[in-house]
Formats: structure tokens, C-alpha cells, sequence
């Protein structure tokens, strides 16, 4: 091959990679000699419980907003706690049930769930929150804090969670007299 011949083509090889590199950045791809982006962890794990009268699956409460999350976070996995067999069940433990029983239910079933092994954040609604509160106390924890250790929970958000309880009954101030000590905490409270 001629000089002319080999500086021509190597010309040619170089105008070649010159616009295969300036088509992959139009297109956003990696320069070719970068090495491959590290993978982006999924989100974290999200458990959710419902509150008094309500269910884990409702298409237009609870299932609405797994629903909603699943769509706002790809890739999230999103576990909405059920107590019983079915969702009549469920909405009925929340009247009937056994506080201590439908926590213990719910501990065995997340831990029994491969994919929140790695930990998840949990959001309790009104009742629930509480549920939650109770199932982190006892079922979280380990490395010499309270709980079994059991569940690994990031963190607990709780949203209209009775967590001092409840002072008086709205609507039935006329139940206690103004001298008694229960009708002073409830003027106290504000709601």
C-alpha cells in the first residue's frame, strides 16, 4: 500500500470515531473509554398501615395510595399490611381485634418478606401509626435498643397517631362537670 493510501485511510478511521463520538454524546451515551455507571439502588422498602374502618387494599384509600407511591418512585417496593385473610377481616380487626395478636401477625409477615430483609420505612395512618409504633418497639431494634431485632425499620412516620392518647371525646364536653379533673385536660387541649 502507498503512504498516500494509509494516510487516507487513517484519516478516514479517525473522521469515523470522531462522529461516532459525537453521535453518542447527542445521545447522551457514556464517552467510550468510561467505565460503566454504578447500578442505582432501588428505592427503599415502604410498609404501610391503615387506620380504624379502613383496609390495606381499598382501590380508593390504601390502594389508591400504593398505588400513587408505586408510580411516584419507580422500582419501590410498597407493602400495604393486611390482618386477617381478606380485607372484611382486615377492616373488622381494626374495631375487634386484638391489638397484641395483629401486631404479632404483622411482624411475622414482614420478616417472612424477602424483600424488606434489607430494611424499609414505614408510614402509619392514624391507627396504624400506632400498630406501627407498637411493631417497632417490639419486633425492630436490636444492637442494644429496645425489640427483638427482628424487622430492620429505618424509619416510622406516623400521621394523625393518638400517641398521648385521647383526652376526651369530642362532642361530649357536657359528660364532665367543669370540677372534675378530666373536664380541666380537656379545656387544656386544643383540637
Amino acid at each position: 500500500m502507498s503512504p498516500r493510501t494509509l494516510t487516507m485511510k487513517a484519516s478516514l478511521g479517525l473522521l469515523a470515531l470522531v462522529l461516532l463520538c459525537a453521535v453518542a454524546a447527542v445521545q447522551g451515551a457514556r464517552p467510550l473509554l468510561q467505565a460503566p455507571p454504578e447500578p442505582t439502588p432501588p428505592p427503599t422498602p415502604i410498609v404501610m398501615w391503615h387506620g380504624m374502618g379502613d383496609n390495606c387494599c381499598d382501590p380508593l384509600t390504601m390502594g389508591h395510595l400504593q398505588r400513587f407511591v408505586e408510580a411516584a418512585l419507580p422500582g419501590v417496593y410498597v407493602r400495604s399490611i393486611m390482618v386477617g385473610d381478606n380485607t372484611v377481616e382486615d377492616t373488622m380487626h381494626g374495631f375487634f381485634g386484638n391489638v397484641n395478636s395483629q401486631v404479632e401477625e404483622a411482624c411475622q409477615a414482614l420478616a417472612a418478606d424477602p424483600q424488606l430483609a434489607g430494611g424499609f420505612n414505614a408510614v402509619g395512618f392514624s391507627q396504624g401509626g400506632q400498630f406501627l409504633r407498637a411493631l417497632v418497639q417490639r419486633c425492630g431494634g436490636g444492637n442494644g435498643t429496645t425489640g427483638s431485632g427482628l424487622l430492620k425499620v429505618k424509619q416510622l412516620i406516623t400521621l394523625g397517631g393518638q400517641h398521648q392518647g385521647v383526652s376526651a371525646t369530642p362532642g361530649c364536653d357536657t359528660l364532665y362537670s367543669s370540677s372534675s379533673p378530666s373536664a380541666a385536660a380537656s379545656s387544656s387541649v386544643s383540637a
